[in-house]
């Protein structure tokens, strides 16, 4: 067995050194697919959504397609045609707190004026639905799923997954990738002269027309935005089909549906 040598670390005094390893020795180890035990205030249960509401009815989870009429809608994790080719809600339904849906309501209209209209890929996302997608694909994609202990703005209630539709043809408007691409180039980074003209000027006015209405870009994905102030939401954990339509607002049973 060879000697063991001991650890050297150049540059650093002997307090510095020691106390670099009492701090290593204390930090949990983690992985690709390690999930962290969550530090969130979760709500579960549909009482306790519904005690939120009651006191500040704000919170309250408003349907995009009542909330705003004709609205193009593509919930991709209601579907396979998603990264882990399952289907990951049990409804197709897109849901966003009030202000936000708002909010993406005076979006809507500003590009309707342009002809052009908004689809949804995703908007409210079950925590349970986060922490599928960390454990199953996080040892692929750990650059660019959110770790469970930190909690989606999906998970709130306040981002949301757009694209620009046609509406004249009904067709989308072309953007540097497809929704949930993970690659470089699906960045609001990624030069505008590496991308056809259409792409770069749709991605601009799709981020013009967001930010105008109090919207912040995740700049790793040209399709994802969440409201200014989105921290200040809970965190979720209740499927979609725990909510019912009506009004525009989606509400809570007394009983989560099984």
């Amino acid at each position: 067995m060879p000697a063991l040598r001991p650890l050297s670390f150049p540059g650093l005094s002997a307090v510095s050194a020691f106390l670099l390893l009492v701090v290593g020795f204390f930090l949990p180890l983690s992985a690709p697919g390690a999930e962290l035990k969550p530090r969130l205030h979760i709500l579960s249960d549909p009482a306790d959504y519904r005690a939120e509401v009651r006191a500040d009815p704000s919170r309250r989870l408003v349907d995009l397609r009542e909330a705003i009429p004709g609205l193009a809608v593509d919930l991709r994790y209601a579907t396979e045609r998603n990264f882990l080719h399952a289907i990951l809600y049990d409804a197709d339904r897109p849901l966003l707190r009030a202000p936000a849906a708002a909010r993406l309501r005076e979006v809507e209209d500003d590009l309707r004026g342009e002809g052009l209209g908004l689809v949804i890929y995703d908007a409210y996302r079950p925590y349970a639905v986060t922490r599928r997608m960390w454990q199953e694909q996080s040892a692929r994609y750990a650059l660019y799923l959110s770790p469970p202990s930190l909690g989606s703005d999906h998970n709130r209630g306040v981002a949301v997954d757009v694209g620009l539709v046609d509406l004249k043809s009904a067709k989308r408007l072309p953007m540097p990738t497809d929704f949930d691409a993970f690659t470089p180039k699906a960045a609001h980074a990624w030069p505008a002269a590496r991308l056809s003209d259409a792409e770069a000027a749709n991605r601009a006015r799709l981020l013009a027309t967001m930010t105008r209405h109090g919207f912040h870009p995740y700049e790793g994905e040209w399709w994802h935005y969440a409201l200014n102030g989105a921290k200040d939401y809970s965190v979720l954990d209740l499927p979609l089909s725990t909510f019912e339509k009506g009004a525009g607002i989606a509400k809570a049973p007394e009983k989560a549906a099984k």
